[in-house]
């Protein structure tokens, strides 16, 4: 548009933005080319992010698998008793026999209420509010509370309710089941209404785990008697026993005939077994000055009273050796203490301040033990004599000697170790695949056809096309972009040579019937060989079987074999070579091109577009000056036309 934007008033009949547009022609034409240039340049980098993608799918996800022994080496595992026991072997297993004898299953620890259902202390049967399971008269005597410590074997836990919860909230065995689940530890509670019926279950199998029981008060020896309100809960749940059973790979629960009852004894409340023994230290370091030890060997646990403070900390943290017991605690604010129990009631009590000062005290102590007796039950271990050998686990699943058995029943079977040959066929066939069809993209990449009469559209020219014109001639416009390309000629010719060099590491060579030798270190010795001029592969599958037979490493050998020592080329296996020829192809790619089609990335060619949109931004500012400055020049030439005009009117008196 002009700098006035009128013309003609002067009767020239000149077309002002006829002679612009004349006059910016090669300006335009030179902006032109430098967008053509920059287009070129950005199709090529998502042509090479492109290929930065496809070659670190190959490398990291497709190549990977095959340096591994589990891919090249794969091994089966027949059981002459499937209902006894089962197995899977990873590559390094013997190819052999192993005799199992399963003597006992894993199982984990499950409580069930039996057919009696829940009691209620109120008579008040099908109740589900927690108030109706206890005597609520003696709750102002337990503290207006009820609890109780459940462990799971590795942990435990206090569950508390209190007569706010029990008698304003009303709160049901569904809380119950709550605060089971939220305590921290492997056990699940659940609650079927439809049946009456609670359950605990110990997520975790085995001897170790199990679901333990108490209300009593640790490191007391109090009696607990059925006022306990803790004790009258857990004893209406009229928990039972499961125990399971696999025979003849039929598995058989038994509930227990009685309900496992908590018990009145001082320092005993129990469902019925394991014992945790507490020893309580009180150390005295002047008047007013004490300090209580409580450990709970039991519950994997222990706690330190002292300065008004109480300190739980991991049984860890405690030693007890030549008659002296050891505990070390800390303040938030970085002082620790160092507490000593010696022989002869003797205590000593250090203190290291933050900022390094060190106090010692020194005291006497008075020591006490006590019990608290958990009840429940333990889950059970698997037991299986393997080879002889007697092993345990806490799960049914066992693995000895590179071979993992799954343990399903009680009796006896003969597993067998051998190598999967159909598995390595088929493997085999899939990275000839996979290679394949990644020669196959550089090779179409290389050789594409490039339309040299196809160029970028500009702007103007696009304005007179439809998007589908555009999209069809953009297509043949980016035609070639890596034909004959260095990067893709060179990745080519190095993955083909990883191919074809001998495997030097291999087993060396053997003699068969007919007293020819022969050895597997070629792709081709096993059958696998090009089947076009461009490195196509192909496999003979009765010449891999064969080889094969004759040598059951020799795949694993020539695809998985790895030069640790020196990495070297000619030792290491195909799939390893390939790896490398790709990790260094995607480093020279990285460089040059990026690795995506975001030019502001550091890259030589992300660099030079960067570079061209600048200049082409530079120049289509000067470009649009000029315009302006032509439009001025014909503004000029209007107004001296028009001036001209009015002087001869005057001289001709207007004829």
């Amino acid at each position: 548009m002009s700098a006035t934007g009128i013309y003609g008033l002067s009767g020239s009949g000149i077309d002002v933005d006829s002679m612009v547009k004349v006059g910016m022609m090669s300006k335009q034409n030179e902006y032109d080319r430098m967008y053509k240039k920059e287009v070129k340049q950005e199709w090529t980098k998502q042509a090479y992010a492109d290929l930065y993608s496809d070659l670190n799918t190959f490398n990291s996800t497709t190549m990977s698998k095959y340096k591994m022994s589990a891919t090249l080496n794969p091994q089966s595992v027949s059981s002459t008793n499937t209902a006894v026991a089962t197995a899977t072997a990873n590559a390094d297993a013997a190819a052999m026999s192993h005799v199992v004898t399963v003597k006992q299953s894993a199982s984990n620890a499950y409580l069930l209420t039996g057919d009696e259902g829940i009691s209620r202390a109120t008579g008040n049967t099908g109740s589900i509010y927690l108030r109706d399971l206890i005597d609520t008269s003696k709750l102002a005597e337990n503290g207006d509370k009820l609890s109780f410590t459940v462990s799971d074997g590795q942990n435990t836990a206090t569950i508390t309710f209190t007569s706010q919860q029990i008698q304003g909230d009303n709160e049901t065995l569904n809380d119950l089941v709550s605060a089971f689940n939220s305590a921290g530890l492997n056990i699940k509670a659940s609650y079927d209404a439809t049946n009456d019926s609670f359950s605990l279950y110990n997520s975790t199998g085995g001897s170790a785990n199990g679901i333990y029981l108490t209300a009593g008060t640790v490191g007391a020896n109090d009696a607990v008697t059925q006022d306990n309100l803790g004790l009258q809960l857990l004893n209406n749940l009229n928990l039972h026993t499961v125990t399971t059973t696999t025979e003849g790979g039929v598995a058989t629960s038994t509930l227990s005939d009685e309900a496992v009852s908590l018990v009145n004894s001082a320092g005993a409340a129990a469902l019925g077994g394991a014992t945790a023994n507490v020893d309580k230290l009180v150390s005295t370091f002047g008047e007013g000055n004490e300090l209580t030890a409580t450990i709970v060997s039991g519950e994997g646990k222990a706690s330190v009273s002292y300065g008004g403070k109480t300190y739980e900390i991991p049984l860890s943290d405690y030693t007890y050796a030549n008659g002296v017991a050891t505990i070390n605690f800390a303040d938030e604010d970085g002082t620790t203490y160092v507490y000593t129990n010696g022989e002869g009631g003797s205590a000593k009590l250090t203190k290291t301040a933050a900022d390094s000062t060190v106090t010692e005290l020194n005291g006497t102590t008075e020591s006490s033990t006590a019990s608290v007796t958990y009840g429940g039950m333990a889950g059970s271990d698997a037991v299986a004599v393997i080879d002889g050998k007697t092993y345990t686990s806490a799960t049914n699943k066992l693995t000895v000697s590179n071979v993992t058995y799954n343990l399903l029943a009680t009796g006896s079977s003969t597993l067998t170790v051998t190598q999967d040959t159909e598995k390595v066929v088929e493997n085999v066939l899939k990275f000839v695949e996979d290679y394949n069809e990644m020669l196959g993209k550089l090779n179409d990449m290389y050789n594409e056809q490039k339309y040299s009469d196809y160029d970028v559209l500009t702007e103007s020219q696009k304005k007179g096309m439809t998007q589908e014109q555009i999209e069809k001639w953009e297509e043949k416009a980016k035609s070639g972009l890596m034909y004959h390309n260095q990067t893709v000629g060179k990745l080519i010719s190095a993955m083909r040579e990883a191919i074809y060099t001998p495997v030097e590491s291999v087993d060396p060579y053997r003699t068969d019937a007919n007293g020819k030798e022969y050895t597997y270190n070629t792709l081709m010795s096993i059958g696998i060989e090009s089947k076009t001029d461009r490195g196509i592969l192909r496999v003979d599958e009765d010449a891999l079987r064969k080889a094969i037979a004759n040598d059951p490493d020799c795949v694993y050998q020539l695809f998985g074999s790895l030069d640790t020592e020196n990495d070297d080329y000619g030792k290491n296996g195909v799939a390893q070579r390939l790896g490398d020829v790709a990790n260094a192809s995607l480093k020279e790619i990285k460089t040059y091109a990026g690795t995506s089609a975001e030019s502001a990335d550091g890259s030589s060619l992300g660099n030079l577009i960067e570079e061209m949109k600048k200049k082409m931004s530079d120049f289509k500012t000067m470009l649009n000056a000029f315009e302006n400055s032509l439009y001025k020049k014909y503004d000029a030439m209007e107004s001296a036309i028009q001036r001209l005009g009015v002087s001869l009117g005057y001289i001709t008196g207007g004829q």
